[in-house]
């Protein structure tokens, strides 16, 4: 059935970029639907963010953090930082610096430079945290290590 996933997000890809097809977002939606209902965590990602910024005309935040959530459940690093982006933005919910650097925190750790560059941007102005100027020359530091490596 991965497999099969695999195949829904390449067609999902093909229509919200409009590769061979007609773009159509409605269609790049029923596609990542599809994934995102069978398990994959990809596809329960790329269906949050269509949620997150309206791919059918309107913004749903509610099924965006369902969706994020069910894939940041399965490790998904691009899931964790958006929910961390809801909390900061107070989109869906209501804003929460903590609950925003904790879910940084979660994709920064693994490696997410936009996550870690997010963090150092709280420290440095104290969102949720005290501000700290070190903390945000450490978060920017390891953000250039990591890129090295």
């Amino acid at each position: 059935m991965q497999g099969n996933n695999f195949a829904r997000l390449d067609i999902a890809d093909l229509y919200e970029d409009g590769l061979g097809v007609e773009q159509s977002y409605h269609e790049a939606m029923k596609w990542y639907r599809l994934a995102a209902e069978a398990g994959n965590a990809r596809g329960q990602c790329c269906l949050a963010y269509a949620y997150d910024v309206g791919f059918d005309g309107q913004v749903d935040y509610k099924k965006a953090m369902y969706w994020y959530k069910q894939a940041a459940a399965q490790g998904y690093v691009y899931a964790h930082f958006n929910i961390g982006k809801l909390y900061e933005n107070g989109e869906g919910v209501e804003q929460n610096y903590e609950l925003a650097l904790k879910w940084y925190s979660v994709a920064a750790d693994q490696g997410h430079s936009n996550a870690q560059n997010s963090i150092g941007y709280f420290y440095n102005h104290g969102l949720g945290v005290e501000q700290d100027y070190k903390e945000r020359h450490d978060g920017i530091a390891l953000l250039h290590i990591r890129k090295m490596q």
